[in-house]
């Protein structure tokens, strides 16, 4: 027997919760026009809206929801010594793990960005890490600009994750106080960096932009840029997403793919709704419920010290971090001398 108008808008109602529920563990830049997909994507499988070419094809969307149980029991958190090995890999990609990922939305990313950049770019490496953390840490900068310059494809962050999965290290973590005190020795280096000769307007989408230069200039110059822009980021690196997002809201406008959003807010149901329609795999992965309690990074913090990688395990100790930017410590370069060194551009 076919379900009534009502049992169908019931499943839709239902659907648009869960959508909502499992999407808000997913930062909405992840996604085209920096908007989560809405059910209507879902429903008519919207690839410009469900799609993320900067994700491997085989941990897409319809990987996530169909597979929603085993993130929420990961708490949405890498755990590289027990987790499951493509649950991490899907977690590192998608952005859940503020600690883990190759935005450059994240203050953990940015700050291990900085010291790696700043290891790869002096004479003497190896005073600051071993040869093993040296090969470690220039393959993180390799991912994470190719990650930010070449949103299509995903070689150089699929060899880091090997190389991560399967190594000894681990990205280095700063607690709340040291993230502090690491924010105020970034703000000192503005003495040292030059800032982009652009103006903001002209930084609009600058890692974006970067898509139409060559691997080779990146090779070059991708090193000094990425501590340049960490460097400077806090200083209009928010007005930067906003004036981003609103340039690409007016394109989803045109499109017609941001006022697909409003079908979230309940607004009207769509006509289409079937059983049949409610039967695809994709809907009876929206359709299923986890629990919340298990799904909340913030309900189980004895969870989240057991997955913080300990000290010995990452590629730089975090008080050497603090010692490098501060240049209270005899064995690093002279940070001035450091940086007048640098070819920025």
């Amino acid at each position: 027997m076919s379900s009534t108008r009502e049992q169908l808008l019931e499943l839709h109602h239902h659907a648009i919760s869960q959508l909502s529920r499992k999407l808000s563990k997913i930062p909405k830049t992840v996604f085209h026009n920096n908007r989560h997909p809405s059910i209507h994507d879902i429903y008519t499988g919207n690839t410009n809206a469900i799609y993320v070419p900067s994700i491997p094809a085989h941990l897409q969307l319809d990987f996530v929801l169909a597979n929603f149980e085993r993130f929420a029991a990961a708490k949405f958190m890498v755990d590289k010594k027990h987790g499951d090995p493509i649950i991490n890999e899907a977690i590192w990609y998608w952005e859940m793990d503020k600690t883990h990922s190759f935005t450059r939305r994240q203050r953990q990313v940015r700050f291990n960005i900085l010291m790696a950049c700043i290891v790869r770019a002096s004479t003497k490496p190896l005073d600051y890490v071993t040869p093993a953390a040296l090969e470690f840490c220039g393959a993180f900068i390799d991912a994470w600009l190719w990650a930010v310059t070449r949103q299509d494809e995903v070689s150089k962050q699929s060899e880091f994750l090997d190389m991560w999965a399967n190594g000894p290290f681990d990205l280095v973590f700063w607690g709340r106080q040291a993230s502090g005190r690491m924010d105020k020795a970034v703000k000192l280096l503005e003495q040292y960096v030059p800032k982009a000769m652009l103006p903001m307007e002209g930084q609009l989408g600058f890692w974006q932009e970067m898509q139409y230069t060559s691997p080779n200039m990146i090779h070059k110059f991708g090193t000094a840029w990425a501590m340049r822009w960490t460097v400077w980021v806090d200083e209009g690196g928010k007005e930067i997403d906003k004036m981003h997002e609103e340039v690409e809201a007016d394109e989803g406008l045109a499109s017609g793919t941001l006022m697909a959003a409003f079908d979230n807010v309940g607004l009207s149901a769509p006509s289409y709704l079937s059983d049949e329609l409610f039967q695809q795999p994709l809907i009876q992965s929206v359709l299923r419920e986890f629990d919340d309690e298990m799904a909340d990074p913030l309900a189980d913090q004895a969870h989240r010290d057991k997955v913080r990688p300990a000290v010995e395990d990452m590629w730089m100790n975090p008080v050497v971090a603090l010692e490098i930017l501060q240049g209270t410590s005899a064995k690093f370069e002279n940070l001035k001398q450091f940086f007048d060194k640098v070819a920025w551009e």
